[in-house]
């Protein structure tokens, strides 16, 4: 509760942001990530494995307009699957 985990976060969007990334995927708690902006990926009609995923399977989009040429299934790296 020092904000280390908000630090974290705002880098890593940072350096996404430097990549020229469009997007940012993460699954992770519904009440936590959307302070930076994340959305719920299902609005825009992207979803991640089961349904319980869901309510924590959130998108934030860097590059204006790019969720409106995505939709469907998100897959991870195959190295995530184990996570």
């Amino acid at each position: 509760r020092k904000g280390v985990g908000s630090v974290l976060v705002q880098a890593g969007v940072d350096a996404c942001k430097e990549l020229d990334v469009d997007v940012v995927f993460v699954l992770g708690h519904a009440d936590y990530y959307p302070k930076f902006g994340f959305e719920s990926a299902a609005t825009f009609g992207l979803s991640y494995g089961a349904e319980e995923f869901g309510p924590h399977f959130m998108v934030l989009e860097l590059t204006p307009g790019s969720l409106k040429r995505m939709s469907g299934l998100v897959q991870y790296r195959q190295e995530f699957d184990g996570v």
